[in-house]
């Protein structure tokens, strides 16, 4: 894996991230190039971040997910490529009044996760919804839970790659991972402040 520009392929040396991320559109891969991508934990200090990628991530009711972000169990994690976000993933505890579905639970987070449109295609939501999974198992949730459309392909085999099995639902579907003992690479905490 290269660790600095000399350990890029010669073509790309001297090109800034984007493009040697898009460049990797040929073989599909983020691997090679990981090490550009910068993860950290969302803060309270992320709700236009996340308020971006609400409306990617779910288009008819994007405020679900970011409005009042920063409350209790409110966490994410934020993919950032040349110091800009490049994709987001984050969870949100909802109230038994607030849940969609009838099996989801106020003490199992709902995700949502987006990634740039120019920046798919690259492992990026495989690599988000991994960090995720650890910031989640770290702060002690046994589960996360989630919503998609089963047109939605790509998701779908994210979702199931990692472990995301169908709890009810034919077209839209409520799936639900197990995140105990999932492995954590970083120390997240919850967004704290005064929103």
């Amino acid at each position: 894996m290269p660790r600095s520009e000399a350990d890029v392929p010669e073509g790309l040396r001297g090109r800034c991230v984007a493009e040697v991320l898009m460049s990797c559109r040929a073989t599909r891969s983020l691997a090679n190039f990981a090490h550009m991508v910068a993860f950290r934990a969302a803060t309270g200090d992320d709700r236009s971040v996340i308020e971006k990628f609400a409306g990617l991530a779910n288009p008819s009711d994007p405020g679900r997910y970011f409005e009042r972000w920063g409350r209790w169990g409110d966490f994410g994690v934020i993919a950032e490529t040349d110091g800009q976000p490049s994709g987001a993933a984050w969870a949100r505890l909802f109230s038994w009044n607030e849940l969609r579905d009838r099996r989801g639970s106020p003490e199992v987070p709902e995700i949502a996760i987006a990634v740039d449109p120019s920046f798919r295609g690259l492992g990026f939501g495989t690599l988000l919804l991994r960090e995720l999974m650890s910031a989640a198992d770290r702060l002690g949730y046994p589960a996360l839970d989630l919503s998609v459309n089963t047109a939605n392909h790509p998701a779908m085999a994210i979702y199931t790659k990692l472990g995301f099995k169908k709890v009810s639902g034919e077209t839209r579907l409520w799936m639900r991972a197990i995140v105990a003992n999932c492995g954590a690479r970083a120390s997240y905490s919850r967004p704290t402040g005064g929103l």
